[in-house]
């Protein structure tokens, strides 16, 4: 049955980044075209969306730098889905639609940090898992992506670790700064 509603409109292009599977890309990109999207290999200032889960890439940082929209790859099934009901109505562009399928500021990314009190450790905590991320109160450097910690404290014996394991040491400030820009910034 190919019953199914124009969620997108001709002017939504949609680009990747950071999907490996071209299985899955060819059947994203033949959604995208069903549901009246566009789609491009390229990102580029006329691209409105970017599909990805990875918070490190040039298209993503492109991507929050021009204010597109950072989905979840899962937004195009989930709008496939929906597109097949009769009785929906709303367009892709929904806030409801945003909120629930942009990717989150911190999408499972994994915190730890040294050398912060225990209130501003808390404080952290919570904008971290409050916005997709994940704390780990111990320093693993096989899963912890981000450091959080103060320029004083460069000499400190996490800091040395995180370095030798190209792990990001960044000042809490950051979050803030992240979370206000609505992405992780560079």
């Amino acid at each position: 049955d190919w019953q199914f509603r124009q969620l997108f409109s001709a002017t939504m292009i949609f680009c990747f980044s950071s999907i490996a599977d071209k299985k899955d890309k060819d059947k994203m990109k033949k959604l995208i075209g069903y549901m009246g999207g566009n789609f491009s290999n390229s990102l580029t200032e006329s691209t409105t969306h970017l599909l990805t889960t990875d918070l490190f890439s040039k298209k993503y940082y492109f991507a929050g730098e021009h204010g597109m929209k950072i989905m979840d790859p899962i937004f195009i099934e989930e709008m496939w889905r929906l597109s097949r009901q009769n009785k929906f109505n709303k367009h892709a562009d929904d806030p409801d639609f945003i909120e629930s399928y942009g990717l989150k500021v911190f999408n499972k990314l994994v915190f730890c940090s040294t050398r912060l009190d225990i209130a501003e450790k808390k404080e952290i905590i919570l904008k971290v898992e409050s916005f997709g991320g994940i704390y780990s109160p111990t320093f693993k450097t096989s899963t912890v992506k981000v450091l959080l910690m103060r320029a004083k404290d460069i000499n400190c014996e996490k800091h040395k670790v995180a370095v030798r394991h190209h792990i990001h040491c960044i000042d809490p400030k950051w979050l803030d700064d992240a979370i206000m820009k609505g992405y992780s910034i560079n």
